[in-house]
């Protein structure tokens, strides 16, 4: 009994001891008596220090040093930023050793001869005389590519040339490799309901290739454009939807051989016809002589149309534009409804 006692009190010492040493608290950081900048031409040593955020006197930890490279990176400034601590007669001295990004010099653009360089420029954001962006070197590359493309060429390839120049900056090249525009094979109408997909494209300018030789088929953007936004619209409204409009659009294109499938989807919206019309506010001119301007039909004492044509945007607003008489407005807005 007496010497199990003893070993009891044996192993409570024991592990008081460990657990007291295990409590005390880690010696601090010894404070910064010094900071020293190595591999600065262009900036100042000082810069570098004050951009780093460090300062004298102050005791480090990790995430002061972490903030430091990070801060020095932001600036756009170095391509190596390293933070090491030295010890010099029992003190410590920070080091920040720093790689410097060259300049940005000239850049320039070539084989280019079916986009004029001033599209391509507008899509190049380099700055001269300033570190050089690699990001944006990159980007502009991309932008370029995506012009291509966008016009039709999609075979198109954009290289980029980063050349050092005997004043320490960098030299940056694009070149590029145009390739053939795509043709388009076919155009696929998707959402109408009124009218078959192939009178919707017959009022289109583009087109797709055909037997002819005049029937190229070649991508033309603007000409797209020109019909989702001003053609398309136009000949819907003056059959009665005044309300359509395209909801999407895209180009499903094989670079390999060249061609290229522009898928439309389409939201025609009801269509409209003329249901009664009324004039107001006509003092210079009688009813009969405005009459004359109305472009649906004949009109009734009640305001009823005879004609049950749909409502036609172009032929209003031609009759809304004739120059007789000179004063003369719109007559007057008519009410129209959904066609049944």
């Amino acid at each position: 009994m007496r010497r199990a006692t003893l070993f009891l009190l044996f192993v409570l010492c024991a592990a008081a001891l460990p657990l007291s040493a295990q409590e005390a608290p880690p010696a601090p950081p010894p404070p910064i008596d010094s900071i020293v900048v190595e591999g600065a031409k262009r900036v100042p040593p000082a810069q570098v220090i004050a951009t780093s955020g460090l300062v004298l006197q102050q005791r480090p930890s990790y995430r002061d040093f972490q903030s430091a490279v990070t801060a020095l990176f932001r600036s756009g400034q170095y391509d190596d930023v390293q933070v090491d601590q030295r010890q010099s007669n029992g003190k410590n001295v920070i080091v920040l050793r720093v790689v410097e990004r060259p300049l940005q010099g000239k850049w320039d653009v070539s084989g280019n001869s079916k986009v004029p360089l001033r599209d391509i420029s507008e899509r190049i954001r380099l700055i001269e005389n300033r570190p050089i962006d690699r990001a944006a070197v990159q980007h502009a590359r991309y932008a370029i590519d995506s012009l291509y493309r966008e016009k039709g060429y999609f075979g198109a390839t954009v290289t980029v040339r980063q050349e050092p120049q005997a004043d320490g900056k960098v030299f940056v090249a694009y070149d590029i490799v145009e390739g053939s525009r795509v043709v388009v094979s076919k155009v696929d109408v998707q959402g109408a309901q009124a009218y078959k997909p192939e009178a919707i494209v017959g009022h289109m300018a583009t087109q797709p290739e055909g037997f002819w030789w005049w029937q190229s088929g070649e991508y033309d953007e603007d000409k797209l454009e020109e019909d989702m936004r001003a053609k398309l619209p136009a000949w819907y409204a003056s059959v009665g939807h005044i309300d359509f409009q395209v909801t999407g659009d895209s180009i499903v294109a094989d670079s390999t051989r060249g061609k290229g499938v522009i898928k439309l989807t389409v939201d025609e919206g009801p269509q409209y016809r003329v249901g009664t019309f009324d004039l107001t506010g006509n003092r210079r001119y009688s009813r009969e002589e405005l009459m004359g301007f109305f472009p649906f039909g004949t009109v009734g004492d009640d305001g009823r149309i005879t004609s049950k044509a749909p409502f036609d945007r172009s032929r209003w607003e031609k009759a809304g534009l004739s120059p007789r008489p000179s004063r003369f407005r719109q007559p007057g807005r008519p009410t129209a409804s959904p066609a049944p």
